[in-house]
Formats: structure tokens, sequence, C-alpha cells
């Protein structure tokens, strides 16, 4: 047992968000919550947001997040709030 990884190779992640930006995806990436965030960007706790057209969900590594060139392309931001135990309902 262990875990697995999967990996996606793009030519250029920019060029893949910028062509589904122009097809009318929405991109949202997560980030860590801090108040500096929170003043400069939109940004929204995970149980807050409600997907009403086609998405892109961006996860970031743990330890580096998402990259700022990516970040520069995404229309919001949602993080996952500490000690959340449970949630209603989710749709992504």
């Amino acid at each position: 047992m262990g875990t697995s990884k999967f990996n996606v190779s793009l030519a250029s992640m920019g060029m893949c968000i910028q062509n589904k930006k122009a097809q009318g995806w929405s991109i949202v990436s997560t980030t860590a919550y801090n108040e500096e965030i929170k003043v400069s960007k939109q940004i929204y706790d995970v149980a807050e947001i409600s997907v009403s057209q086609s998405t892109i969900l961006i996860l970031g590594n743990e330890s580096r997040g998402v990259s700022p060139e990516v970040q520069k392309l995404c229309d919001f931001f949602i993080f996952i709030p500490p000690k959340k135990t449970c949630m209603k309902e989710l749709i992504l």
C-alpha cells in the first residue's frame, strides 16, 4: 500500500488556462488563507462556493502552493479552513 502520483504534463500551463478562459471556463485555485490575500484577492471558504459554469480547480503543492504565474490567471481562490470537520454540501 502507499500513494500514487498522477502527473499531467502540459507544454504550457499558462497557455492551457488562457485557452480555457477564452472558452468561458472559470479558473479557481486553492490557497492558504491569510488577511493579506483576503484584502487583495477574491478568496472564499470552500464551503461558501457554488459553481454554475465549467470550472477548472487547480490544487497546489502543500508546501509551495500554486505558482505565481498560474495565480495571476485565476478568477478567484478557495481555502480549506483549519478545524473544519464536516461540510453539509460541496458542489464543484
